[in-house]
């Protein structure tokens, strides 16, 4: 007569229950290896300002995500840039998007406070949507505020910028990808563009700015302060337009005394 055991387990059941109690305990691993794969790309941001003239210029927006970072949430990355597209356009600006998924922004500005107005509304929206730090789920809100200061000497113009962005809320990505230690996770330009130049002005919290012909440009520090200061001057048209007036009336001035009969003596 055979014994009956009523708790006895089968061996492929047993084996089950070891494996799966051994996924649960390792599913903080595979979370952590499936974050790191998915933050092994690049994200770049390039912001550049152009001034052709005191009364014409562009705000110029880049940004490039890598595939690997798209697949991460792929619906807010495309609710991201459909709000900064929606954003240039209101800004009388227009966007391009190019095969691989870089998206161009480029929205006109006439004068210094138009570029401010336009700057500060653009990062506006950009930062209260931000993608990156939406995902990271940061505690605090980027900030950041473009100021330009104009003074008149007559025949040109003094323009003072002044850009402050806080990226402390971004210091996860300040370090390098593993898979890649050249090649930081998030890169983050900004430059600036004039017909005569521009001079940076060394601050504590400035990244340093290297010049490229008429072009300045800054690499932003993720999760830090950065404070980006620059001095650079214009033609001013009014008072060129003030001067050319007085040499004309001047030279209309001479010409007619020159033309006039001398008076005749007896």
């Amino acid at each position: 007569m055979h014994g009956y055991f009523p708790n006895r387990v089968p061996l492929s059941e047993k084996l089950g229950r070891i494996f799966l109690r051994v996924i649960v305990r390792l599913r903080l691993l595979w979370v952590i290896l499936l974050a790191l794969l998915c933050l092994s790309g690049c994200v770049r941001y390039d912001t550049g300002i152009t001034f052709h003239s005191p009364t014409s210029g562009e705000l110029v927006q880049q940004v490039h995500l890598d595939e690997q970072l798209t697949t991460l949430n792929q619906k807010a990355v495309q609710q991201w840039l459909g709000n900064l597209e929606q954003q240039a356009r209101q800004l009388q600006g227009i966007t391009r998007r190019q095969q691989n998924g870089d998206l161009t922004l480029t929205i006109p500005f006439f004068n210094g406070a138009d570029l401010e107005r336009k700057f500060n509304r653009f990062l506006d929206t950009a930062i209260r949507n931000d993608f990156l730090a939406s995902n990271l789920s940061t505690t605090e809100p980027l900030k950041a505020q473009l100021k330009l200061a104009q003074s008149n000497f007559l025949l040109v113009q003094r323009h003072h910028l002044i850009y402050d962005i806080d990226l402390r809320p971004l210091a996860s990505l300040a370090t390098n990808s593993l898979t890649d230690s050249d090649r930081p996770l998030l890169k983050l330009d900004f430059s600036l563009n004039t017909p005569w130049g521009a001079r940076s002005l060394a601050q504590t919290l400035a990244p340093i700015g290297r010049s490229s012909g008429p072009q300045l440009i800054w690499t932003l520090k993720p999760g830090q302060e950065n404070r980006l200061e620059a001095v650079f001057w214009l033609p001013d048209p009014l008072g060129i337009g003030t001067l050319i007036i007085v040499l004309m009336v001047a030279g209309g001035i001479y010409v007619k005394s020159r033309l006039q009969p001398l008076p005749q003596t007896n």
